[in-house]
C-alpha cells in the first residue's frame, strides 16, 4: 500500500463509491483500448493505480456502510 490516496472522513460513503466506479470504468475503457494495441510499462502501471485507488476507495467505504447498516441505515 503506498498511501498516495487518503479517504477523509466525513465523506458521504455513496460519493465515495461513485468514485470508485467511476474509476473503474475508465480503466475498464482503457483496457479496452489498449488490448487493440499492445500496452506499454507505463500504460500497465496507470492501470494498476487506476485499480488500487478504487480498491482504496471500496476499502475505505466499507467501514461506514457497515456502521451505518448496524445502526438502522446506510450513510
Amino acid at each position: 500500500e503506498s498511501g498516495l490516496l487518503q479517504v477523509c472522513a466525513g465523506k458521504p460513503a455513496a460519493e465515495t463509491m461513485d468514485l470508485a466506479s467511476m474509476l473503474l470504468g475508465s480503466t475498464l475503457e482503457i483496457l479496452t483500448r489498449l488490448t487493440e494495441s499492445g500496452m506499454s510499462t507505463s500504460e500497465i502501471f496507470g492501470i494498476r493505480f487506476l485499480v488500487e485507488s478504487s480498491a482504496a476507495l471500496v476499502d475505505a467505504s466499507t467501514r461506514s456502510v457497515e456502521l451505518g447498516n448496524s445502526q438502522g441505515g446506510a450513510q
